[in-house]
């Protein structure tokens, strides 16, 4: 099981949980995340964040303070996991952290 928390604006709050699952090779974002409100200004406006709403769309909620995941969801990968959760680009090896405190990237050191 791997974490995103995050706090940076009332509009950037995440609380994302998922696995990854080595014999699908996907990574499941699990039912109750939450994810970000707002996307970063870099991430506006271009086809991650058009991938983004579509996404948010077809499995979340709206509630006040962001998009709460209706169903255990799969993502082709954790980084699609985690910009999705996030609401910007980044990597999932390094976003995705297990309660040892260890990332995606060091759990599971293949290149995704």
């Amino acid at each position: 099981i791997f974490y995103i928390n995050e706090d940076r604006t009332p509009f950037h709050l995440c609380n994302a949980i998922g696995r990854y699952d080595p014999l699908a090779k996907c990574f499941v974002l699990l039912k109750g995340s939450l994810l970000s409100f707002d996307v970063d200004s870099s991430f506006r406006y271009s086809a991650g964040e058009m991938q983004r709403r579509i996404f948010i769309q077809k499995n979340c909620i709206k509630k006040g303070d962001g998009f709460y995941l209706k169903k255990d969801t799969i993502c082709s990968t954790p980084s699609q996991a985690a910009t999705y959760v996030l609401g910007r680009f980044v990597k999932g090896k390094d976003e995705w952290i297990d309660e040892a405190g260890n990332t995606f990237g060091k759990v599971y050191p293949m290149n995704l």
